[in-house]
């Protein structure tokens, strides 16, 4: 089953007109290491100083899985990051917090280490996706 109606319409239309790929899996997903990075740039952008207080803190970001890579996009602070699959080394779930439902899923390829932060569906969605798209 797909969690890809729980992505926003905003990050499948900001995909397609950056890429023009379909999508074949997504969900909601938190990547803290680069969601610092994004509202910093998305404040400056914006003429905030101070991104927390300036309530730009509620950026929402989806992961998103079609036939040539795994994105991350922040639709509101018009940011994608691009992962082509055959620079994935490894997508693996790493942990399980019970009492939020959340599970992290490391990604690691070239010098990019981290875990997304996702629901125990979408983790396994992209884990699935991994597996059949990953070059062999």
């Amino acid at each position: 089953m797909s969690n890809l109606g729980l992505v926003k319409p905003a990050s499948l239309a900001y995909l397609a007109a950056t890429y023009g790929e379909s999508p074949l899996g997504g969900g909601v997903a938190r990547i803290k290491v680069r969601d610092k990075v994004i509202l910093d740039e998305y404040a400056a952008a914006v003429g905030i100083r101070n991104a927390a207080k300036g309530g730009v803190n509620l950026l929402e970001s989806d992961w998103v899985a079609t036939a040539q890579a795994m994105y991350y996009i922040t639709p509101r602070a018009r940011h994608l990051d691009r992962y082509q699959w055959s620079e994935i080394e490894e997508i693996s779930i790493v942990r399980q917090r019970l009492a939020k439902a959340l599970v992290g899923v490391r990604l690691i390829g070239g010098l990019d280490r981290f875990e997304i932060e996702t629901g125990r569906s979408s983790s396994e969605e992209l884990v699935r996706i991994w597996a059949t798209l990953r070059p062999t």
